[in-house]
């Protein structure tokens, strides 16, 4: 089987040009993915509404059971058309965010998967319609 051709720098540029996330927020405790990213200490039930919004990224990874209150925070109106929302434990912690997952899988702007590489743990990536619903 041929090896697949490796993209020019051209292409590279491209590609991290075209999927650039321009705003995004993590909601977890004490975590900076990147050097341009920012932090708040403190409670993020409060912090979340304080947010300038629109965001086309969220990552979730505080307290589970926090998680449609956090939701409920962020849509509409902090969450672009098209953004994604990931929330970390789907599977593992998947009783403590029963309640979320429910919400998010039957919301009818969102598209969702429960990803894992391990089946331990994984990811439930929505993906929020462009269009709205109705």
């Amino acid at each position: 089987m041929p090896k697949p051709k490796a993209k020019s720098p051209a292409q590279s540029s491209e590609i991290r040009k075209h999927y650039y996330l321009d705003r995004y927020v993590i909601i977890a405790p004490g975590r900076n993915l990147r050097p341009d990213s920012f932090s708040h200490q403190g409670d993020a039930h409060k912090i979340v509404p304080t947010l300038e919004g629109p965001f086309d990224f969220v990552l979730l990874d505080a307290d589970k059971q926090g998680q449609v209150d956090y939701f409920k925070k962020l849509f509409p109106t902090k969450l672009t058309p098209g953004a994604l929302l990931v929330a970390h434990n789907a599977i593992e912690l998947k009783d403590m965010m029963e309640d979320y997952l429910k919400l998010i899988g039957n919301h009818p702007e969102f598209e969702t998967v429960i990803l894992s590489l391990t089946m331990q743990d994984g990811f439930a990536v929505s993906y929020r319609s462009r269009k709205p619903a109705g």
